[in-house]
């Protein structure tokens, strides 16, 4: 028997592999030391994604550990890779094998996504302003966000242009033979269904075109592109069909024949389009997708693009890179800078890589070629996620209704249309069944293509499974990158908030003591004294203001609502006994009861006169005939009376709900009133306090006493939230939860002991943190006033000395600044532990 732990962490994107020693009775790791030839310390398998390569490892451990008896697997990671695994198991066929959770787990990415973005809004708004356009913070924001990028890479003659158009579903990028896209082309899906628009640069100049309702307009930029006018008009002279895609596809066609130095115009590597997208599942997807298509890997034109590609990535985060090949190109050698560059991009998550095999209908192929199709150049460096075999041509018609401009694609299209829509072809084409995905995703993804009810030549295409796992990656997969990405970059705003705090406490410092040595001894003194007897004041107010708000909560609630329940529950039960008869079914059942009785004993009496069987039967019928009659009058009492408990037990609990809403609402009102009341008359005292210490320094003048004592008692009151601000509605609305309470078995009474003593702990939990929320917000409050309060006199004591007066304001808005850079990065720390605390290994139940 042998025991092997798979431990997977995909947002580390690390896979841990343990062998549990039995003489030792623990889990030990396998690393090189222990099996330096194991293929489970491999890069390919430890940073690989474990739902793509689970079968790979479970024939490795299966090949390296299994000593021929059972085979124990124990996983520890996501829900989502357990099931994968379970999968595989029962459709693999692996007898020999039990598989068992582990004592910790991940949360799956897409579970606690919502939670991550609701933690980075709430970042995002006390982000220090100083950091408001750090390229970080701007990182933060994208890697939150709800983009993914599509980098579509591949050889000139793959038809990559062909095989965008269908993803969008229009035939807008230029196509040939020859390389046509000697651009970086960067596509988003417009959210203006009716309007397109084209955004590059002409030298620094930036130059936007729109498109709508089969017309441009050059909206940025005209003087900069004049020279071009005249060959986009040409092109649209000859047009037959104009149409915003045709206009656009012109448009596009010209800029991409200029050369990026044309003497015409320089135009840039990176032209941006936003297109409406048609049909299919990209076109009706919720993903903000942006679709980047580069020039040939093997083309001239692509010595710097992939500098430009990198620099269009810089603010966006989990792209997936789909490559695209002709079957005939897919062992070519002329790649081999491109997975080099391709692992460069950061931005680009290597465990994710789509093949897609394109014109697969023309390719000579069969699902038996799988492993000489893995051994080839580009899945043998590529293959993470699948290999996808599609038709663009095929998929773009079944998107457009059959309708191309393109007379090529019409022609194709139109040849082989039978092949992919007549199920009685000879050679009917079903281009979905070639795809080769990890064992355990290939039925599901059959499955799916056999049973969708999207029109036949597009699931036929192979297009709708590519797509579908586009939007698997996007919705499943990518959530894991961005999770991890987002709380990466947060740790990075916290330290550069906490180095402009370390910066700005230094200069303070420095600039605080060269005030203090220019100050006179009497003046310093006399704010010394101010500042002591504030932060003494401050501590003094805060302990009574801590005893009110505790005796407010301990006088909130002391009766017992025990005997009220026992009361209502008797008045609501009396009042269900008539509204169900309980009474007269209980007197009908006492009736049918006595009458058995009576029976039966008049019967035993009766048995020594006549002992023949047919009298002795006919007592026991009628004997039998009463404990029937009395059981089902017995039956139906019950009922009665569990009618009336069931309704005792509804209204009671209704009850209940409204007195706890009201007694909280109760003690809201009156918490807040008692803390406005001791704080405002605690300020007054403070200042009553400060107009004493003034009046006796005599190190001031008297008319500068008597100015600073009148600013004193003219200084504002202190303002506090408004009572809807600080209890919010909501904090109301779910009530009290009972759950199920049986009282001597029966399903219909409530406990009334639970139930009271549950009301009486949720009523004590609930207005503890009704007194915190408030001290925190009033108290904070006064603490904020009486600190303004406190500069104010210190501002005008340094008045009379104009050298030191604008240090000191300089000094008291760094401080100022200083603490709401400390506020924010407590609470930035705090959201990063809560953004931390969903990424964590958690222990099972």
């Amino acid at each position: 028997m042998a025991r092997v732990k798979i431990k997977s962490n995909p947002y580390d994107k690390k896979i841990f592999f343990e062998k549990f020693d039995e003489s030792g009775q623990y889990w030990k790791t396998i690393s090189y030391q222990e099996n330096q030839n194991s293929e489970l310390i491999s890069d390919k398998t430890s940073k690989s994604f474990l739902t793509f390569t689970i079968k790979g490892i479970i024939d490795t451990i299966i090949d390296e550990y299994d000593d021929g008896g059972k085979l124990y697997i124990t996983f520890e990671g996501t829900d989502d890779e357990f099931q994968e695994i379970l999968h595989l198991i029962e459709d693999g066929n692996y007898n020999t094998i039990e598989i068992e959770k582990g004592k910790q787990f991940l949360e799956n990415a897409r579970d606690i996504l919502p939670n991550v973005i609701e933690i980075f809004n709430k970042t995002v708004k006390i982000i220090p302003e100083e950091l408001s356009n750090d390229s970080d913070l701007v990182k933060f924001k994208e890697s939150s966000s709800n983009q993914i990028p599509l980098v579509i890479l591949g050889n000139y003659s793959s038809g990559k242009s062909t095989f965008i158009n269908a993803l969008i579903g229009s035939e807008i990028l230029p196509n040939s033979d020859h390389p046509v896209t000697a651009k970086i082309f960067k596509i988003k899906k417009s959210l203006d269904s009716a309007t397109s628009k084209i955004e590059f640069k002409v030298g620094d100049t930036d130059v936007e075109i729109t498109v709508n309702n089969q017309a441009y307009e050059i909206a940025k930029g005209h003087k900069s592109i004049e020279p071009l006018i005249p060959f986009f008009e040409n092109k649209f002279e000859k047009l037959t069909n104009c149409s915003n895609e045709s206009i656009l596809h012109i448009l596009l066609e010209t800029l991409n024949e200029f050369d990026t130095h044309s003497d015409l115009a320089t135009i840039s590597d990176l032209i941006s389009i936003e297109v409406p997208f048609q049909a299919g599942v990209i076109g009706s997807s919720s993903h903000d997708y942006v679709i980047f298509d580069t020039p040939g890997s093997n083309s001239s034109s692509n010595k710097n693009h992939f500098e430009v590609l990198k620099k269009a990535l810089r603010n966006m985060s989990n792209g997936l890179t789909i490559f695209l090949s002709e079957y005939t190109s897919l062992d070519t050698i002329d790649n081999e800078n491109l997975y080099d560059e391709l692992h460069s991009i950061k931005e680009i998550d290597s465990r994710f890589t789509l093949i897609v095999v394109n014109k697969a209908d023309i390719a000579s192929i069969d699902g038996q070629q799988v492993h000489h199709i893995l051994e080839q150049a580009i899945p043998k460096n590529l293959y993470s996620e699948g290999i996808f075999f599609v038709s663009s041509i095929m998929g773009l018609g079944a998107k457009t209704g059959g309708l191309f401009t393109n007379d090529n694609y019409d022609r194709n299209y139109k040849k082989a249309f039978g092949e992919f829509s007549d199920v009685t072809s000879e050679y009917y084409q079903r281009l979905f069944q070639l795809n080769i995905v990890p064992e355990q995703l290939k039925n599901r993804l059959v499955q799916k293509a056999e049973t969708s009810n999207l029109p036949l030549v597009y699931v036929n295409s192979g297009l709708f499974s590519l797509e579908d796992e586009i939007e698997t990656f996007s919705q499943k997969y990518a959530a894991y990158n961005k999770c991890q990405q987002t709380s990466l970059y947060l740790e990075k705003i916290i330290e550069k908030t906490n180095f402009s705090i370390e910066q700005l406490n230094e200069s303070t410092k420095c600039e605080l003591q060269e005030l203090e040595e220019e100050l006179e001894k009497n003046k310093s003194e006399l704010i010394s004294k101010i500042k002591l007897d504030r932060a003494e004041k401050d501590e003094y107010y805060e302990q009574q203001y801590t005893v009110i708000l505790r005796s407010e909560k301990s006088d909130s609630y002391h009766h017992s609502v025990q005997k009220i329940l026992e009361e209502k529950c008797e008045s609501l039960f009396n009042l269900a006994k008539e509204e169900f008869q309980v009474e007269k079914y209980r007197e009908l059942t006492h009736q049918k009861s006595k009458k058995a009785l009576d029976n039966f004993k008049y019967n035993i009496q009766s048995i020594p006169k006549d002992l023949s069987l047919s009298n002795l039967q006919t007592k026991w019928k009628q004997t039998i005939n009463d404990q029937q009659d009395y059981s089902k009058g017995n039956s139906e009492y019950k009922d009665q009376m569990n009618k009336a408990y069931k309704k005792v037990s509804d209204e009671l609990i209704d009850y209940v709900n409204k007195s706890y809403k009201t007694e909280l609402k109760s003690f809201q009102a009156k918490l807040y009133q008692s803390s406005i009341s001791f704080l405002e008359e605690s300020s007054n005292q403070l200042k009553v306090h400060f107009a004493r210490i003034i009046g006796n320094a005599e190190g001031l003048p008297i008319e500068k006493r008597e100015d600073l004592r009148q600013l004193i008692f003219d200084y504002d009151s202190i303002q506090f939230e408004d009572e809807a601000t600080v209890f919010a509605q909501d904090h109301f609305i779910a009530g009290i939860r009972v759950g199920d309470f049986v009282l001597f078995g029966n399903k219909n009474k409530l406990n009334l002991d639970k139930l009271s003593a549950n009301y009486t702990n949720l009523i004590a939990k609930e207005t503890y943190q009704l007194v915190h929320k408030i001290k925190l917000l009033h108290f904070e409050s006064f603490k904020e006033w009486t600190s303004s309060l406190v500069d104010v006199l210190e501002a005008n004591i340094v008045e009379f000395s104009p050298n030191l007066q604008e240090t000191n304001i300089q000094i008291i808005n760094k401080n100022l600044q200083i603490e709401d850079y400390e506020t924010k990065l407590s609470q930035l720390k705090t959201y990063s532990q809560e953004m931390k605390s969903l990424l964590i290994w958690k222990d099972n139940d």
